[in-house]
């Protein structure tokens, strides 16, 4: 689109106050910066007045002056002279200042917050793994107890197993010696009998050989009859004496066969205790 020399500079001065800048302004009229700059630096024209109330002197505002504050004009040699007014860029470069500043700031923060953030991601690593420490420790003593009391176990069993060991061999010795205890009382009574027996039998022998020598000596001489009190007392005296002693000898080794057979059952029990009580020792000391 092709502009006369008026319509371009009313275009550039229209196109300059909506803000755009001089380059933009150029390539919306297809011509050059340079044309541009020129046209705003040298300012716009003053229109004929035909009015003679007013005075020539008097500057006529262009009906295109910027709204916001616009510098006073300037007349050069019969142009109105706009100063180039600051580009909006400046304002716009105040806000990327000011969010450049905030962003600054927001950098820090996010800087302190990551570090605040590694910070309890630390912290939160080191608890876990405490955490799990414990854990694993709790479970090496879970293990262990358990273990304490399979050996709990197994120990009542093996206590139970001697006492069981221990009353059964008490049960057979207590046996033993109450038969070692009938066998020692029927060979006493028998002892005891033939003993009875024995000094009967003796006594009729006695009686009888004395009668047999009383009758010889009466037959070969006459002799008064001696008492029988004295005969028997002086005849029998030797045989009660030997059978005194034979009696005694029975009855002292009756006691020692049964001290031999206490001694027996005694030390039989006392060996199997000490057996049992060092396997019982043997098993703890390896717990």
């Amino acid at each position: 689109m092709k502009y006369d020399k008026e319509e371009k500079t009313k275009k550039i001065f229209e196109l300059y106050e909506k803000g755009l800048k001089p380059k933009e302004i150029a390539a919306v009229m297809h011509i050059t910066e340079q044309y541009v700059r020129r046209i705003l630096n040298r300012g716009y024209p003053i229109p004929t007045i035909k009015n003679s109330n007013l005075n020539a002197s008097t500057p006529v505002l262009s009906p295109y002056e910027p709204q916001i504050n616009p510098p006073h004009p300037t007349r050069v040699s019969g142009y109105i002279h706009y100063p180039i007014q600051p580009s909006p860029d400046a304002s716009l470069l105040r806000k990327n200042q000011q969010l450049e500043k905030a962003l600054t700031e927001l950098e820090k923060k996010v800087v302190k917050l990551e570090a605040e953030r590694d910070k309890y991601k630390k912290d939160f690593e080191n608890l876990s793994h405490a955490f799990s420490q414990k854990n694993n420790e709790n479970e090496i003593l879970k293990q262990k107890n358990e273990t304490f009391e399979h050996r709990l176990t197994e120990k009542d069993q093996q206590n139970k197993k001697i006492e069981k060991s221990h009353y059964e061999r008490y049960s057979i010795l207590k046996e033993c010696f109450e038969k070692l205890l009938v066998v020692c009382e029927t060979q006493y009574k028998e002892l005891k009998m033939t003993k009875e027996e024995n000094y009967n039998f003796k006594l009729r022998e006695l009686q009888r050989k004395k009668e047999e020598d009383i009758s010889k000596i009466i037959n070969v001489k006459q002799i008064p009859k001696p008492s029988p009190e004295n005969t028997n007392n002086q005849l029998l005296k030797p045989m009660i004496k030997e059978i005194e002693s034979t009696e005694e000898n029975n009855i002292l080794i009756l006691y020692v066969k049964i001290g031999l057979a206490a001694l027996v059952f005694l030390c039989s029990f006392y060996k199997g205790y000490v057996e049992n009580k060092d396997e019982m020792y043997r098993s703890l000391s390896k717990t």
